[in-house]
């Protein structure tokens, strides 16, 4: 919107819509923000994989650990923090 323009917010009855080249420019800078995100969220995943653990393949734990995926290692949080919760509430509920 051109800053001389009514602004909708304040009076929607006066406003006519946006013109063409306003509507192709507010979809590519919502395409260019969207492909800016998925290059962050690319570039966080492949942080995040560089930053899992390396398990020794030489104990039983390690071998276990090593055949699991992020699925895997995802379920197990969510048990583990559901866990933590339910022995957090009975302290809570103690008092």
């Amino acid at each position: 919107m051109k800053a001389n323009d009514t602004d909708p917010l304040i009076d929607p009855a006066s406003w006519k819509g946006y013109d063409i080249d306003e509507l192709r420019y507010r979809r590519a800078y919502l395409l260019a923000r969207c492909e800016i995100q998925k290059m962050k969220l690319a570039q966080q995943t492949e942080a995040m994989k560089q930053g899992l653990p390396s398990f020794k393949t030489s104990g039983v734990a390690g071998r276990m650990l090593k055949g699991l995926s992020y699925m895997d290692y995802a379920y197990l949080a969510y048990r583990t923090v559901s866990q933590a919760v339910k022995i957090f509430g009975r302290f809570r509920h103690r008092k």
